[in-house]
Formats: C-alpha cells, sequence, structure tokens
C-alpha cells in the first residue's frame, strides 16, 4: 500500500506542478499581451488574404518592408539615400503580399517581373525603382513587381497563374530572374511540399511549420472580443500545441519522417557538387514554368535574367573556402534556344566581358551575393529596358 501512496502522491505531485506551470504561462502571457503587436497583421481583410495565398505558394512577402530597408542598411551598409523610403512601412494593401504596381497605365504594354530577392530589390534599390518607373511613364507601360525573397520557379509557376486567374494580370512582357539558389531551393525546400493534379499539372506548393500560424492566431485574437485574460489562456494553449507539433517533427525527423528545414549550407551545396538527377530535376521545374509562360498567347516576350554569385569567382579563395561549380546561367542558356519569345540575359559571360571589377559587385555581409545597388540599375534594370526595346 505504501508504494502505492507514493506513486499517488508522484503523480499528484507531476500534476500539480503541471498545473502550476500552465498558470504561471498564463499570467506571463497576460503581463506581456501588449508587447506582441508586431506579431499580428493590420487587419483581419489581410490575415485571410495571407491564409489563402501563402497555403498555395509557401509564403508572400513580409508584412513589414520596413524590416528589410533597416537590414539592407544596418546589415548590409547601404546609405538610406539608396533606398526607397517609400517602402519603409508595414503594408496595408494586402495585395502588396503578392505583387506591387510600380507604375500604373491602361495601356496594353504591360511587364510583369517575377524571382526571388533580386527581384524584389526593384522595390528597395531607388535608382532600379525611378528608372522603371520612369520609362514606364514616358512610354506608356504598367510594370508590376511580384518579386518574392526566395521564389523559385514552382513558386513563380503558380503565382503567375493566381495573378492571372485572381487579379486578371495578363502582361506583355515577363521579366523572370532565375538565381543560382534556385537550384537548392527547388530540391531542397519545395520538393516535397508539391502538389499536383492527375495530369501532373503543378496546384501549389504548401508551407513548412514556421511562424505564420502565430500571426494567423494572434491576429485572431487582437480583434476577436475576448477579455484579455482570455486571450491570455488561448494563447498559452496555442503556444503549447505549437511546442508538441515542433516537438513531434524533431522526432520524425529523425526516423525521416518530419518536415524538412533547409539551411543555406544545404542549399548552396547544390552548387558545389550535385547529382545529375538533381540538375534534371531542377531543369524540369524551370521548363514546366516556362512552358506555363508560352502558353498564353498574350505574352510577346519572355526574358530570363541570371546572375553568377561571389562564388563562381572563387579561384583564390577571396570570399572564404567554398567556390561553386554549377552555374545555372549555362542550363538557362540551353533552354533559352528552344523558342524566340525567350531572351536570356546571360550576366555570367556580359560581366567577364566587361571592365567591371568583380569584387566591387558585392554589398557587404552577404552570403547570397546580392549586388550593390548602383550596379543593380546600370547592371540589371537598363538591360531589361533595352531588351524591352528591342
Amino acid at each position: 500500500m505504501s508504494k502505492i501512496k507514493n506513486l499517488t502522491l508522484i503523480l499528484l505531485s507531476i500534476i500539480f506542478s503541471c498545473l502550476v506551470i500552465y498558470i504561471l504561462f498564463i499570467l506571463y502571457n497576460f503581463i506581456i499581451y501588449k508587447n506582441i503587436e508586431n506579431k499580428f497583421f493590420l487587419n483581419q481583410e489581410i490575415l485571410e488574404f495571407h491564409k489563402k495565398y501563402s497555403s498555395q505558394l509557401h509564403h508572400t512577402r513580409t508584412t513589414d518592408s520596413g524590416k528589410i530597408i533597416e537590414l539592407l542598411n544596418n546589415n548590409h551598409s547601404i546609405p538610406l539615400d539608396e533606398l526607397n523610403m517609400s517602402f519603409n512601412k508595414k503594408i496595408k494593401d494586402k495585395n502588396e503580399l503578392l505583387y506591387n504596381v510600380i507604375n500604373f497605365s491602361n495601356s496594353d504594354n504591360s511587364i510583369l517581373i517575377q524571382g526571388d530577392s533580386w527581384a524584389e530589390q526593384f522595390n528597395f534599390y531607388l535608382d532600379s525603382f525611378n528608372r522603371l518607373k520612369n520609362f514606364a511613364e514616358d512610354n506608356n507601360y504598367k510594370v508590376i513587381n511580384a518579386g518574392i525573397s526566395s521564389f523559385s520557379p514552382s513558386l513563380m509557376n503558380v503565382q503567375f497563374k493566381i495573378l492571372e486567374s485572381d487579379f486578371k494580370i495578363k502582361p506583355k512582357y515577363v521579366v523572370a530572374y532565375i538565381d543560382q539558389t534556385d537550384v537548392g531551393d527547388e530540391l531542397c525546400r519545395y520538393k516535397n511540399n508539391k502538389v499536383f493534379d492527375d495530369t501532373d499539372r503543378l496546384l501549389l506548393v504548401r508551407p513548412d511549420i514556421h511562424e505564420f500560424p502565430i500571426q494567423w492566431k494572434m491576429t485572431e485574437l487582437n480583434f476577436s472580443k475576448d477579455n484579455k485574460f482570455t486571450k491570455s489562456f488561448e494563447l498559452t494553449n496555442f503556444y503549447f500545441n505549437q511546442y508538441f507539433s515542433k516537438a513531434t517533427n524533431k522526432i520524425l525527423k529523425y526516423f525521416n519522417k518530419g518536415i524538412n528545414y533547409c539551411t543555406y549550407d544545404q542549399i548552396q551545396s547544390y552548387l558545389i557538387k550535385n547529382k545529375k538527377e538533381d540538375i534534371s530535376y531542377f531543369r524540369s521545374s524551370l521548363e514546366l514554368y516556362i512552358n506555363t509562360l508560352l502558353k498564353r498567347n498574350y505574352i510577346d516576350k519572355i526574358i530570363l535574367i541570371s546572375f553568377p554569385h561571389k562564388q563562381h569567382f572563387n579561384n583564390d579563395k577571396e570570399y572564404g573556402e567554398i567556390e561553386y561549380k554549377f552555374n545555372v546561367s549555362d542550363l538557362i542558356q540551353e533552354i533559352s534556344y528552344l523558342n524566340k519569345k525567350i531572351t536570356h540575359i546571360n550576366f555570367s559571360k556580359e560581366i567577364l566581358a566587361s571592365n567591371i571589377t568583380i569584387k566591387d559587385l558585392w554589398i557587404d555581409n552577404d552570403i547570397s551575393s546580392h549586388i550593390k545597388p548602383v550596379y543593380h540599375d546600370r547592371l540589371i534594370t537598363k538591360r531589361i529596358l533595352e531588351e524591352i526595346q528591342r
């Protein structure tokens, strides 16, 4: 009997301790509740928009573009006068989670820009933004920037169909930036998240377990009519559920069944050393996206852009120990010959043929090899507009 009593006492002590911890968490969330404004969306309309499209596109743009301005200035030493401060804000227009219009026009001449952070930089780099806007105003073009960080061909494919069907965007020109890291993104981040229909048509790319559910819950609580204590109670329950979900995923990941989170080292590893089937898989993803564009008769021209990373010029180890052996520009060059609608601006070749000092191109403290605003404008933006005017 004494053993049973001891076990009962231990069990009750554990239950009591858990209950005390639980209550303390509720009180803690009650106290700090006013300090969580940065974790929810500005309104429920943006919340529902974000839920809908991040569920199809893996992720959308950040709701606070001011954080990108801050990052470029503080971490990468880009002066504020070279940045577009009109984007130093929280997004109020829900559509800006997917795209923004650089210049409005009723003309049928519209330009759609797609790609990852290199494409999104048309918003943040002031000279590039102004060059695009001035060109569009002078020549009666509508320019739409749909660049989103870490978007690779599969996400661009789904995004294009969403822009077409839900927002009636039908561009005459599509400018698509294909980054070197798109290879790793396709293979490591998105491969297992793709959903196809019975005809192998790509429908969507599912999101992972990440911070979005937290923002969703915070927003729902913020706009609910419940009292603060009830909100704190719900928030505590939500955090515990999140904790157990992530713990379960770590256990499953140990047995190779959980959600795979890709580090940058993993993403760039495909550029250092890869298998033939890896490149074949990436090529199929890229061709699937390009074929989606080619099927649209209203598109007159597809401009593909590729740019080398500094690790492609690292024979003397000036940029660390890593040297990239694969260059996505070579693959795009092969594909671009397949159709007269496609033009490839291959900066891997154009830079070598120019008088540019390679080491001056890159922004400070950036493993992803983004280039400085002056070169983004004078190289990439200028060349795009030259191709459109041909």
